[in-house]
């Protein structure tokens, strides 16, 4: 696996600040088809013409730090703990300079390697995004299954298949993103120049990857501490679904970041090496799970001619793990005790724990 650390160069000396501007500038000039030969480094003139053969920048593109050209050295100084090389033309060497990240990601580069990063500027800063590359041992053998069903009332519900005892998430998400849409009603409405103006240095993005991180971390360690694989259902078609159920619905279905929190899911789990299985979402949270027949849901009540009576969300996040055991296997994962989960039909229903 790969992940990225962005490192931000702090109090670089103003000798090295201009070697780093002309550097990078005359990497955008080579872009934008002026041959600046002689005043650009011959290994990150090799990158540009790889990012020229993909494609036809029209925008500024980072420049691209070939791994074998920038070295990470750790130094205790009144500055920094860390250092990087950057190559720049005509400075034999390159030039070090000071950044700062934070103390949890150090840890990946002692285990990780060093691949091409990049170099990027925003407004006067110069910020290095190191990308270090992993080894991971995905597990192959688990006790158990962790189902992710998502919807727009809640977006991830959560279920054990073992205790079939769910949790659900997104209730401060949903507040989140209620609040927002009416302030921003009641400044279109209003036409008030001070909260239009607030409104578009809102913090709406940042908190809703706040809690996407969030709920997408203690997702994985649950399914880390009961060692379970994940199976989460495919919601490649999830907004022409929506098509024909009304402009309130589709404007929450197509403002919900789940694309977000399932590539967040995805990521961290295997970071800890734990499969993510896909598998389709369609009629799950209209089919019973203990008899397989339609039944009918009613906003998040779920019935069948079995005498089934369930949360919707919870019957459809256990038809989830049902179709992700069998596709699991068929990929190469085991399950210490199948068995144990085949047969555990729970007959009480149980109260769900909404986070």
């Amino acid at each position: 696996m790969q992940k990225t650390i962005q490192a931000k160069i702090i109090s670089p000396t103003q000798r090295k600040q201009k070697l780093l501007q002309k550097e990078y500038d005359n990497f955008q000039l080579y872009l934008n088809g002026v041959d600046w030969l002689d005043n650009l480094y011959s290994a990150t003139k090799q990158q540009a013409d790889k990012v020229l053969k993909n494609k036809k920048p029209k925008n500024e593109q980072p420049m691209i730090l070939r791994n074998d050209c920038i070295r990470l050295v750790c130094k205790e100084t009144k500055l920094t703990r860390w250092w990087i090389k950057i190559p720049v033309y005509n400075v034999r060497g390159g030039i070090y300079v000071p950044i700062v990240f934070s103390k949890k990601q150090e840890k990946l580069i002692y285990e990780g390697k060093v691949c091409d990063s990049e170099l990027v500027k925003r407004g006067k800063d110069f910020f290095v995004h190191i990308v270090i590359k992993k080894e991971i041992q995905m597990r192959k053998v688990y006790n158990d299954v962790l189902a992710i069903d998502m919807g727009i009332r809640r977006i991830a519900s959560v279920i054990q298949f073992s205790t079939r005892k769910p949790v659900f998430y997104g209730k401060e998400l949903r507040q989140l993103r209620g609040h927002h849409f009416y302030l921003r009603k009641k400044v279109q409405s209003k036409k008030i120049k001070h909260l239009n103006r607030w409104l578009r240095k809102s913090r709406e993005q940042r908190q809703t990857n706040y809690w996407l991180h969030k709920y997408a971390k203690q997702i994985v360690e649950q399914a880390k501490d009961t060692n379970s694989f994940i199976v989460i259902g495919d919601l490649k078609h999830i907004r022409k679904d929506g098509k024909d159920k009304g402009r309130k619905f589709r404007r929450k279905l197509n403002s919900f970041p789940f694309y977000k929190l399932s590539a967040y899911v995805k990521y961290k789990a295997e970071a800890e090496g734990i499969e993510v299985v896909e598998v389709s979402e369609a009629y799950t949270s209209q089919t019973c799970y203990r008899c397989g027949t339609k039944g009918i849901r009613r906003q998040g009540l779920f019935k069948c001619e079995c005498g089934l009576q369930d949360n919707a969300d919870r019957n459809g996040a256990i038809n989830i793990a049902k179709r992700g055991i069998g596709q699991a296997l068929s990929q190469g994962l085991s399950l210490t005790k199948p068995e144990s989960l085949a047969y555990t039909l729970e007959p009480t229903r149980q109260e769900p724990h909404e986070l």
